[in-house]
């Protein structure tokens, strides 16, 4: 059953992009962000009505702002890189998200750094590199893709801090409450920016609308999914399976989109794979491992 479920959470993350491609012409980034947040806090307190747990809100925890920054962080560069960009871009944020794992270990809990996370980081930046770059000469790397690609590496570091706030709070804050105490803040902090893009919005599309409910389906469901199955799986296992999504991803760019994946995206996706799977396979006593 573990199985299933992170199999499950890992092909619904790896629909983010398309989702975000589908709503894009109709709304801007910043709608993109907050439906997120909304229809992810609306998804979870149906669970809780479902589950009839009572939900209740922490904002006292300096680890809840910490979640929120994080997110933040992680939605707005995300969802301005991929609405402007290509469907898959998002694959270059899961390498990034683990080497910065490797950083907040080494700063937080004092976990030494050793040859083989090194190699690992080394690993996923080339390949973030070569995926980022697909080619192209540094003049117009830096001129095309640069930007974007710094998005995404703000996005990742956000995610990792998010998910760093949850192992500090999953033992005194029931992960239902974290998460739409959360969505809640980042839900009004994200209303200020669509205001101010309130201009950018185009005529309704009920294709884009689903995408926007799926995308916080996605925010609300999968993040549940996969806490449970670390009830019976090891963090290893699970983030070798969840590493799968940049995979999936690749293929919903192709069968969507009709996106050119080169042997240039190709090369550099197997090499941050390659220090993904050198991350996970390292023994570890840190907080990131059950």
């Amino acid at each position: 059953m573990a199985y299933f479920l992170i199999t499950l959470a890992t092909i619904m993350i790896s629909f983010v992009g398309t989702l975000v491609k589908t709503a894009s012409p109709m709304v801007p980034a910043s709608a993109l962000t907050l439906s997120r947040f909304f229809f992810g806090m609306l998804f979870l307190l149906a669970i809780c009505l479902f589950t009839r747990h009572r939900p209740k809100l922490y904002f006292k925890n300096k680890w809840i702002w910490i979640a929120v920054i994080g997110k933040c962080m992680n939605y707005f560069c995300e969802n301005a890189a991929l609405h402007n960009g290509s469907s898959y871009g998002n694959i270059i944020v899961f390498p990034i998200q683990a080497a910065s794992f490797c950083f907040f270990a080494a700063i937080f809990f004092k976990e030494k750094i050793g040859p083989r996370k090194i190699l690992a980081a080394l690993l996923c930046i080339t390949g973030i590199l070569t995926v980022s770059m697909n080619g192209a000469s540094l003049s117009d790397f830096f001129t095309n893709s640069f930007s974007t690609m710094l998005l995404f590496v703000f996005a990742a570091i956000g995610a990792a801090g998010f998910v760093l706030s949850q192992k500090m709070l999953i033992d005194t804050v029931d992960a239902k409450d974290m998460n739409i105490s959360v969505f809640l803040v980042c839900s009004l902090i994200s209303l200020v920016p669509v205001f101010l893009e309130r201009n950018e919005f185009h005529a309704f599309r009920m294709n884009s609308f689903l995408a926007l409910v799926g995308l916080g389906g996605i925010t609300g469901i999968a993040f549940l999914l996969i806490a449970r199955s670390l009830k019976s799986m090891s963090l290893v296992v699970s983030g070798m399976i969840q590493s799968s999504s940049t995979l999936f991803t690749l293929l919903w760019a192709i069968l969507f989109w009709h996106e050119s994946i080169t042997r240039w995206i190709i090369l550099g996706t197997v090499i941050f794979l390659c220090g993904l799977t050198l991350i996970n396979i390292t023994p570890k006593k840190g907080p990131f491992v059950n």
